[in-house]
């Protein structure tokens, strides 16, 4: 299981760059020069953003337009251009994956996931839309990476926590929300687990 946040909420060089490009980046969400080279990872034109913590992002905006990106994770990133990083874990091809967004919406049924599978020369190979919070799709055999999107189906507001992938088989049914909770609470407790060894293991070395 992998564990996804909303951790890079805009683009850190964005105060840098030239006004016409930030222009567009105030527009919304845009590419620039391929599929994974984003000068924006949310959607910023209109929105009230607050990071309240890792795992809690508190996302606004009345007059989103339906179909809007607001949020992009890439499994491949060119920091030279987007001063982004890799923000997706690698899939094996032909392994069936669940993916499952956990948030606390103000309107029921506002977001839907929009998952895109790419191929070696940045062409779209497959798209899978997931018209609820969770659902299974197959990594794709041509695909030599991907990239997932929230997309707005009516949201205003939301309080985001994360985006989980979790492997399963061809025949397992998907997991519910307390299941996929439940392997959540595992992984923390493994990853606390490696940090307070790591740390024991630098005290040690000083």
């Amino acid at each position: 299981m992998q564990s996804m946040y909303m951790s890079t909420l805009y683009n850190y060089y964005y105060r840098g760059i030239s006004n016409d490009i930030r222009d567009l980046i105030k527009d919304g969400y845009r590419y620039f020069g391929s599929s994974y080279q984003a000068s924006a990872n949310i959607y910023l034109s209109g929105s009230v953003i607050k990071k309240i913590s890792l795992d809690q992002v508190y996302f606004e905006n009345n007059l989103l337009p339906v179909g809007s990106v607001i949020y992009r994770w890439e499994m491949v990133a060119n920091f030279d251009t987007s001063r982004s990083v890799p923000t997706l874990p690698i899939l094996i091809p032909n392994m069936v994956y669940q993916v499952s967004v956990k948030a606390t919406l103000r309107e029921a049924n506002s977001l839907y996931l929009r998952i895109l599978f790419y191929n070696y020369a940045e062409e779209i190979v497959d798209i899978k839309i997931i018209k609820s919070l969770d659902g299974k799709f197959i990594y794709p055999v041509e695909a030599d990476f991907y990239a997932i999107e929230l997309v707005s189906a009516g949201l205003k507001s939301m309080y985001f926590h994360r985006l989980d992938i979790v492997p399963l088989t061809i025949d397992t049914e998907n997991l519910s929300q307390e299941q996929v909770e439940a392997l959540y609470i595992q992984q923390e407790k493994r990853t606390d687990s490696r940090n307070r060894i790591m740390n024991e293991v630098i005290k040690r070395g000083k």
